[in-house]
């Protein structure tokens, strides 16, 4: 079972990653907006998950482009936003 980290009471991700994780959930989704933008929140989200014990199960949105638009360059847009959010 899995949350997103924004439900989740706390002043900050550590915070909120730590009682997902007290209360029994076994993954947290995470949102991916401005992300790619800020690469501090990135590392910021994997340290959480880290101390929590808890790992990340899904990024909700945050990347370019639409995996399901009829134009593959806006498919590419969208799978190398995903590989970058993901790695």
């Amino acid at each position: 079972m899995a949350s997103q980290e924004g439900l989740a009471p706390g002043d900050n991700t550590e915070e909120r990653m730590a009682n997902l994780k007290a209360y029994g959930f076994e993954g947290v989704e995470v949102g991916g907006r401005g992300m790619l933008e800020d690469r501090s929140k990135i590392s910021e989200i994997k340290r959480a998950s880290e101390r929590a014990g808890i790992p990340i199960s899904s990024i909700c949105s945050g990347f370019r482009g639409c995996l399901l638009d009829s134009d593959p360059s806006e498919r590419e847009v969208a799978m190398e936003d995903i590989k970058d959010l993901l790695y």
